[in-house]
């Protein structure tokens, strides 16, 4: 079977990881969806990372004291929801 071009809004690396595993892998149509959406995961992680270093991690509330800026805590949602942590919270911050 021919490989399945990648869903065109991933990025160049999640494009590339879509055909690696193709490649190595004989895929079925859920198979398929969850490595779309593991693909997705990936860019959105990536774009969060980004953004965290351009930004910072931390800001500053009203009162001048430091707190997980928003985009930490969409990194660390993305992350939790991945289930890669098996349950466990894997920064020990609530989000």
């Amino acid at each position: 079977m021919a490989t399945p071009k990648p869903p065109v809004h991933l990025s160049r690396a999640a494009k590339a990881w879509w055909r690696q595993v193709h490649a190595d892998f004989e895929l079925d149509d859920h198979h398929r969806h969850l490595l779309r959406l593991a693909c997705e995961s990936l860019d959105q992680s990536e774009e969060a990372r980004a953004a965290i270093a351009e930004h910072g991690a931390v800001v500053l509330d009203r009162f001048g004291c430091q707190k997980p800026s928003h985009l930490e805590r969409k990194f660390v949602t993305l992350v939790d929801g991945s289930n890669l942590c098996r349950g466990e919270r894997l920064w020990g911050m609530q989000v």
